[in-house]
């Protein structure tokens, strides 16, 4: 029995400004947060437009977050005082509101109010 190995080659023309767009499945999450690391995300209190595109990329696969990266969004919602987003990854993820870190949840309702925090 011969076994025959193929390789196959794709060319993808793709314009410059769209390049961040194109990037394996599995190695979406990986190449993300070093883009939001490199803009400086989680230091920053006001997104720019790059990079609240990036985040909402990244919200967007929420589920697929690990609990390391899903406590960096979280910060970055809290740095960013946006509750939507806050609220978004908590759901998504199913956190519990014993799962959460205390400093997470003082830190959510001192940046959001009562009213925008929705743990359940």
């Amino acid at each position: 029995m011969i076994l025959l190995g193929y390789r196959r080659t794709v060319l993808v023309i793709v314009h410059e400004r769209n390049a961040d767009c194109v990037c394996p499945s599995g190695e979406f999450f990986v190449y993300g947060f070093k883009k939001l690391a490199a803009m400086g995300a989680e230091e920053l209190t006001v997104p720019t437009a790059s990079l609240r595109l990036w985040v909402d990329r990244v919200v967007e696969q929420s589920l697929s977050l690990d609990e390391d990266q899903a406590i960096k969004m979280i910060n970055i919602a809290i740095n960013w005082k946006d509750a939507k987003m806050f609220n978004t990854i908590i759901k998504k993820r199913g956190y519990d509101p014993d799962d959460l870190k205390m400093d997470i949840v003082l830190a959510a309702l001192k940046a959001f109010s009562f009213e925008n925090v929705e743990l359940r």
